[in-house]
């Protein structure tokens, strides 16, 4: 199953905002993107901003796409393995593990612990108290590096 998450025609009206706004001011002729949202208008600089994170820039941008896209490509490849008989002959599956950056943000220790409990799944019990320090370590280290 294919998903079009933005149709070309969608696209380029994203793409005819970004060039509608950018050094189209005179003032602004040879600006940079900051200078554009620091000297803007809040409207026009946000729909600049927005188009530009929707859409791919020069250097830049286009994450929402990538990421929408991204988690799209992943639940097609998921589906795809777990209907494929090869797959199912080796008794092997594909699951995706999804984290929210927010939780991650908040609790670097646990969101990892939960991605080692997803990679690890088929680890003896034994081993919880090494991915429990594991995942202790690597939030001390996430908090410490915040803090320089």
């Amino acid at each position: 199953i294919l998903h079009q998450i933005v149709s070309r025609e969608e696209f380029d009206r994203i793409a005819d905002t970004c060039h509608s706004i950018f050094q189209k001011n005179e003032v602004l002729k040879k600006s940079n993107f900051h200078q554009h949202l620091l000297q803007l208008e809040w409207a026009e600089g946000l729909r600049l901003a927005t188009a530009q994170l929707i859409i791919q820039g020069y250097e830049n941008g286009g994450d929402i796409l990538r990421m929408a896209n991204n988690i799209v490509k992943l639940k097609e490849t998921e589906a795809t393995v777990k209907s494929s008989t090869r797959y199912k002959e080796i008794n092997k599956i594909l699951q995706v593990y999804t984290m929210s950056l927010d939780d991650f943000i908040e609790q670097p220790g646990t969101t990892f612990k939960k991605l080692l409990d997803h990679i690890f799944d088929h680890i003896p019990e034994q081993l919880e108290k090494h991915k429990i320090e594991v995942s202790a370590k690597f939030e001390r280290e996430i908090r410490e590096n915040k803090t320089e």
